[in-house]
């Protein structure tokens, strides 16, 4: 089941009101092209996707961000009891790494995966939910610029 697609959220969330859409804040240290790039895919997004709860989105001038546990990753998604809004935090710096616009934006969707996993409770395993999210990272990235008429190397 694609869980960008499904809408099991409906019957779940159907008696609770949340804001929806999209929020991104960013730190004033991220180069502004990122922030634009952010702003036109989110845009794409939202006419593409539903988002029922709001997800708020922070992109972090950084290589890496850290997890609770204490380890490194590209990427985070967090969702809270129904009180708080699940959160994605994004490292978007370049670097050693070298990302280009195509890799921030395709972890950003893998962790966007995650909020629609969340969203509809999906019960999968770890390694079967990263899986997905790893899908439908190129997938994503891949219509945007079909979408968009660029050209793209995912």
């Amino acid at each position: 089941m694609n869980p960008w697609e499904c809408k099991k959220w409906r019957k779940i969330y159907a008696s609770k009101k949340f804001r929806h859409g999209i929020v991104i804040l960013s730190e004033d240290t991220v180069p502004q092209n990122i922030r634009d790039e952010f702003s036109q895919f989110n845009k794409w997004l939202i006419n593409h996707f539903d988002f029922p709860i709001q997800i708020k989105t922070t992109l972090i001038n950084s290589k890496m961000v850290q997890m609770n546990n204490g380890a490194w990753t590209y990427g985070i998604f967090k969702y809270y009891s129904s009180n708080r809004y699940p959160v994605i935090k994004m490292p978007v710096a370049s670097g050693e790494i070298n990302w280009d616009i195509e890799d921030i934006l395709g972890s950003y969707v893998h962790e966007l995966t995650h909020y629609f996993q969340w969203l509809n409770q999906y019960e999968q395993t770890d390694q079967e939910s990263e899986r997905q999210a790893n899908y439908h990272r190129y997938r994503k990235i891949r219509n945007y610029y079909k979408d968009i008429g660029r050209d793209t190397i995912v």
